[in-house]
């Protein structure tokens, strides 16, 4: 009988897991795609007519999915351990939510309390051994969340990335999900591009050097040439 009950526990999670792929993939050419982590349309979960839908984990799915395909050392991949790490990364995040773990984080916690305000629930967190479990019981909180959480105060896919970011520190350093500013910026300085100016620019000798000007824009009718050298700006050295 407890057998069974695990299967079902199983299956439920399971779907809930495929559900969420599902809202997630497009179709190309090449067949079904998933959008790189970190990208604007992965960042751009389905909302509500109350706005973002925090209980449809859009990006969490996501990313489970790409990190079980993907993730260059699975023996790292603790589905317990990031679901502890979720939740704690969460209540350092928003001011209004607490985890209350019933016992330290090093030491595996069976149960924990969320608390939004005067509102708390409990859960047993023991059973978290997969991904789709992992998936399933986030849901059940980020319901509760949801339900209780001011949406005038906290952006709820903040709430998500949260979580998201909290999942991958068990990974390592460098495992982070970047939201669209925050990506849309790295972007910009890999590119080495400055669209307001119309320049792109590198470091060259270590000088900050002119790679070019870009056409009708205010760089190019002020003059600058492939190869000036910007020494100062605002009386501030580069």
């Amino acid at each position: 009988m407890r057998e069974y009950g695990t299967q079902i526990r199983y299956g439920v999670a399971a779907v809930a897991l495929l559900a969420g792929l599902i809202l997630s993939i497009r179709l190309s050419e090449r067949g079904f795609l998933l959008d790189p982590a970190g990208a604007e349309a992965l960042a751009s979960g389905p909302a509500t007519p109350d706005g973002y839908d925090l209980s449809q984990l859009a990006i969490m799915n996501r990313v489970l999915i790409s990190m079980s395909e993907s993730y260059v050392d699975p023996a790292r991949i603790e589905p317990h351990k990031m679901l502890l790490h979720a939740l704690d990364r969460v209540q350092s995040t928003v001011p209004e939510v607490v985890a209350l773990f019933d016992r330290d984080l090093e030491d595996s916690p069976q149960t924990v309390e969320v608390r939004v305000g005067e509102t708390s629930q409990s859960y047993d967190i023991s059973q978290i051994t997969s991904h789709w479990e992992l998936s399933f019981k986030l849901r059940e909180i980020f319901i509760f969340l949801e339900e209780y959480i001011d949406s005038a105060e906290t952006d709820l896919q903040s709430v998500e990335y949260a979580a998201i970011n909290g999942m991958l520190s068990t990974l390592d350093p460098h495992s982070v999900l970047l939201n669209p500013d925050l990506y849309e910026n790295m972007q910009a300085s890999n590119r080495g591009s400055i669209g307001g100016v119309g320049i792109v620019i590198s470091i060259r000798d270590g000088k900050l050097t002119v790679i070019s000007p870009v056409e009708d824009t205010p760089a190019w009718r002020a003059g600058f040439q492939t190869g000036d050298h910007i020494i100062k700006i605002n009386d501030e050295s580069t």
